[in-house]
């Protein structure tokens, strides 16, 4: 995780077994992103405020995991 003022950069492990067609990334409970890839960078956030993320994986089947575990991220403060 890398962060900024008003970004986070967000990685994540890609699951084994079924192909995923991509990720839905939640934003203090409200999807924000759908990534194909296994990270996003967030933009446009407040500085010196506490983000919370979780993912959810969609295979090639349509079905979505459960949400991971949470990540909270605090911005940083710009500097002068």
């Amino acid at each position: 995780t890398d962060r900024s003022a008003n970004s986070v950069s967000l990685e994540w492990d890609a699951p084994s077994g079924n192909a995923v067609l991509n990720y839905e990334l939640y934003r203090n409970g409200s999807r924000v992103a759908t990534p194909s890839a296994a990270s996003y960078t967030d933009t446009g956030l407040t500085s010196n405020s506490e983000y919370t993320y979780t993912v959810r994986t969609r295979d090639t089947n349509n079905s979505l995991s459960e949400a991971s575990a949470p990540l909270t991220v605090r911005t940083l403060v710009p500097s002068v």
